[in-house]
């Protein structure tokens, strides 16, 4: 999984340090020059392989996910990792790939929500009111949990460009849904209200 792969790379990049402090020689001994200069041409060479494997293995763990809050929470860990900005740079390509991810998934929970909002499957234990309302609300909390990590990036994904675009999307469907809560509740209302009349109507 995808913390398997961030505890694999964190392990290597911890461990560069050791590199340079397991030399048996005094660095500062200048007679000692060449061989700092090869320890450091391995060290550099270790970076530049721990980057590339780090790489590989952030586009293998991308492709197994399904979701793009469980690939944004990926890139959020990965981020953590002590790295180079060629790795770095690597990861925040990602977000723009999270971005789709999430608008192709607020696509399907449109759709979920057109195609059912006239006959929405309603939950045992429920009235038909209160069961369509809860229908929509849980479409709702599956569009929202995703935007509301990403409003916590340290990156404002969604304060510009494809961001602003995927948060309007949201907006509009948490309206919709709004919507179609108040259309339920307004009629429920108005079913209680003439029961209500009707009764004062009959004799006592």
């Amino acid at each position: 999984g995808g913390g398997g792969v961030i505890d694999a790379v964190a392990a290597q990049v911890d461990d560069l340090p050791r590199r340079i402090e397991s030399v048996e020689f005094d660095i500062f001994d200048r007679s000692r020059e060449e061989e700092w200069a090869s320890a450091m041409e391995g060290f550099r060479s270790r970076v530049s392989e721990i980057e590339s494997s780090a790489g590989s293995s952030i586009e293998r763990a991308f492709r197994r996910l399904r979701s793009s809050e469980g690939a944004f929470e990926l890139v959020e860990n990965f981020r953590t990792l002590r790295s180079r900005p060629a790795l770095h740079r690597r990861i925040d390509e990602r977000f723009r790939d999270i971005l789709d991810q999430y608008d192709r998934e607020l696509g399907q929970i449109e759709r979920m929500f057109r195609e059912g909002r006239d006959g929405p499957p309603i939950g045992p234990g429920y009235r038909p009111t209160s069961g369509a309302v809860a229908w929509a609300l849980d479409l709702y909390h599956r569009a929202k949990r995703p935007i509301l990590r990403f409003q916590g990036s340290r990156d404002g994904m969604l304060s510009s460009g494809p961001g602003l675009a995927v948060k309007r999307r949201y907006l509009n469907f948490a309206r919709s849904v709004d919507e179609y809560k108040g259309g339920h509740f307004r009629e429920w209302e108005a079913k209680v209200n003439s029961t209500v009349a009707e009764g004062l109507r009959r004799p006592i």
